[in-house]
């Protein structure tokens, strides 16, 4: 194993847990990342999954805590998993609006290795972000 992908929906405990409804706390998910760093499993990417009205407004403190980490985030529009998430349409927030707050915030430029997700860096920011698309 060379890489690992983890997923953190927010920074702050309790929206965190809202939309992981385990209980896990952020800092133990930061640790974690710092270990896969420290055991050479890097870049680490981590995926935000997003969903209006619970951790849309979480975009630009996770945009702005991975700035400049060397890793790549990955913001995902909330999508139907079947019948264990309560999925509504109205709970998603399209990749276009969530490339345009960060790009409101540090204008972003395209990157062309992935042309099935919108993904985009800062001119000097270190960051990769795709904002992926559910359908």
């Amino acid at each position: 194993m060379q890489r690992i992908t983890i997923s953190l929906d927010a920074l702050d405990d309790a929206i965190f847990m809202a939309m992981n409804e385990v209980g896990f706390p952020v800092a133990k998910v930061l640790a974690a990342i710092e270990a896969a760093v420290a055991a050479g499993l890097a870049p680490v990417k981590i995926n935000m999954v997003v969903k209006r009205g619970v951790n849309e407004g979480s975009i630009l403190a996770m945009a702005r805590y991975f700035r400049g980490s060397g890793h790549i985030l990955r913001f995902i529009e909330y999508m139907d998993v079947g019948t264990t998430n309560g999925w509504r349409m109205e709970d998603v927030v399209p990749a276009a609006a969530i490339v345009a707050r960060i790009n409101a915030a540090w204008p972003l430029g395209s990157h062309p290795s992935n042309p099935r997700t919108r993904a985009r860096s800062p001119p000097a920011g270190g960051m990769w972000t795709a904002a992926e698309r559910s359908a």
